[in-house]
C-alpha cells in the first residue's frame, strides 16, 4: 500500500460515524489536567491530537512513523523525546511489530507514575463476525494483530506496566461483546 493510499484510509477512518464518539470517550477516559503533557503514539492525521488540543488544557503532541498531516504542525514529533504524563494509542497498537519493543519505548517516554491508555479493536468481537458483517463494521486487513483483553493485559504487564482498568465500549454484538477494548495502565519508571 502506498503512502497516499494509507493516508486516504486514515481520512476514511477519521470521518466514520463512530469516530466522534471514540474521541469523546478518549477525552473522558484520559481526563487531562491543565498543563499535563500527553503524547498520541501513532497519531495518523492528528485528528485526536487536534480534538484534545481544542477540548482540554493539556499540552498535546503527536508522533507517527509517517507524517500524514499534510504539513508539519507544531504538535507533530518526528521522534518522541522527553517524558510525558500520559501516552495514548488509539487504534495503532495492532500495527506495531514487534509490539513489545514499542510498549517498552512508550514506558521509557512516561514519567514515573505516568499513564498509558490503549484503545483497539476487540478480537473477540471481530471473531464473532468472521462470516457476517454488521452495518458499519469493517475488519482492517492492515492490522497485523488484534487483541483480546487478556492478551493486551499480558503485553502491558510484560513491559513493566501496572494495569489499572480494562473495559470495552462501542458497537455491541448480540452476545454482549463490544467492538472496542481499552486498557489503562501506569508505569513506576522501571523498564524490564
Amino acid at each position: 500500500m502506498t503512502f497516499e493510499e494509507r493516508r486516504l484510509k486514515l481520512v476514511q477512518f477519521n470521518t466514520d460515524w463512530k469516530y466522534p464518539g471514540e474521541l469523546e470517550f478518549l477525552k473522558k477516559t484520559l481526563d487531562i489536567r491543565q498543563g499535563e503533557s500527553v503524547l498520541d503514539y501513532g497519531c495518523g492525521l492528528g485528528t485526536a491530537v487536534k480534538y484534545l488540543k481544542e477540548h482540554t488544557l493539556g499540552e498535546i503532541a503527536g508522533y507517527d512513523i509517517e507524517n500524514y498531516t499534510g504539513g508539519h504542525p507544531d504538535w507533530f514529533r518526528d521522534r518522541p523525546e522527553g517524558t510525558f504524563d500520559k501516552v495514548y494509542l488509539m487504534h495503532s497498537i495492532g500495527t506495531f511489530e514487534p509490539v513489545w519493543t514499542e510498549l517498552l519505548r512508550i514506558n521509557s517516554l512516561l514519567r514515573p507514575g505516568g499513564k498509558v491508555l490503549v484503545i483497539t479493536p476487540n478480537k473477540d468481537f471481530i471473531t464473532r463476525f468472521r462470516y457476517e458483517t454488521p452495518k458499519g463494521f469493517i475488519v482492517d486487513k492492515d492490522v497485523l494483530r488484534h487483541f483480546t483483553s487478556d492478551c493486551l493485559e499480558f503485553a502491558l504487564k510484560d513491559c513493566g506496566f501496572v494495569v489499572e482498568r480494562i473495559g470495552a465500549f462501542g458497537q455491541r454484538h448480540v452476545d454482549g461483546i463490544f467492538e472496542r477494548l481499552f486498557i489503562e495502565a501506569r508505569t513506576d519508571g522501571q523498564i524490564p
